[in-house]
């Protein structure tokens, strides 16, 4: 059943015209302007001497090394590789699907940034969201891969945001 979902994805995916281009473009501008905005933050409170850079730098850094030893450790298949389907986004990684880092580092970036702006938050959640459906979409993450990233990177933040209104 779930082979089939996801070999009936790829085949309807594929009929739409330029769709690898639209995916790779959509996914590829998401992630671009979550980096943009979170190298922004980093630099604005930086030269404001907000100590506040301490918590958008730490969580994500440490979440990111905690979900890559994570992948390493589960180092599951993508649907590529698990089924008969050719990736809309060119990829040649085999396993590591579980989590999308990506959608990981999408949420735990934004949740960080609730107590420095509510609507870059909003902004990055948004391209998180949309960057995973882009990954499902073009066959390389399952489901369950980019909800559990997150999931994992918004709950992983968390903790440090309750923990500065706690503290702050």
């Amino acid at each position: 059943m779930k082979g089939e979902f996801y070999e009936r994805l790829n085949k309807r995916m594929r009929q739409i015209p330029y769709c690898s281009d639209i995916l790779l473009v959509l996914s590829g501008g998401a992630t671009a302007l979550v980096i943009s905005l979170y190298i922004f933050s980093i630099f604005f409170l930086f030269i404001s001497r907000d100590f506040r850079v301490l918590l958008i730098t730490c969580p994500p850094l440490a979440g990111f090394i905690l979900v890559s030893w994570i992948r390493s450790g589960f180092n599951m298949k993508r649907p590529y590789e698990k089924y008969d389907i050719i990736p809309l986004i060119e990829k040649k990684t085999e396993g590591n699907s579980f989590p999308s880092r990506h959608v990981f580092s999408a949420f735990v970036i934004g949740t960080s940034l609730i107590p420095v702006s509510i609507p870059l938050c909003l902004i990055i959640i948004f391209s998180g969201v949309l960057i995973g459906f882009c990954r499902v979409l073009s066959g390389v993450h399952f489901i369950v891969d980019v909800v559990f990233g997150a999931a994992f990177g918004s709950a992983f933040s968390m903790i440090f945001v309750i923990l500065y209104y706690i503290k702050w």
